[in-house]
């Protein structure tokens, strides 16, 4: 046999192993995470469309339009008869805040 034999020595082998595993642990956060970001992403999207859709409304009709969340069905409701459902785990916190 040569000296220099063909193949990965047992310390490249760990080195390697060792490099993907931290890869992996770097990695592997952000692709448990992503699925709750777009969860987040598509009820805030719906959110803005239901109040922009209720501010045209009251532009138009030159009247309030209510806009209201309702923790039964954890739903964003508007008196335009549009509503915008919130996924369960995204919590909602309202605030008013400044002079109308």
């Amino acid at each position: 046999m040569k000296d220099g034999a063909d193949g990965f020595a047992l310390l490249e082998t760990v080195v390697a192993a060792a490099l993907l595993a931290l890869l992996f642990a770097i990695y592997l956060p952000s692709v448990l995470r992503a699925p709750g970001q777009a969860q987040f992403q598509a009820d805030m999207t719906q959110a803005m469309s239901v109040l922009r859709t209720a501010r045209a409304a009251a532009q138009t009709s030159q009247r309030d339009v209510m806009v209201a969340f309702d923790p039964a069905r954890h739903a964003l409701v508007s008196s335009g008869a549009r509503a915008a459902t919130i996924h369960p785990r995204t919590s909602v916190e309202l605030r008013a805040t400044g002079s109308a």
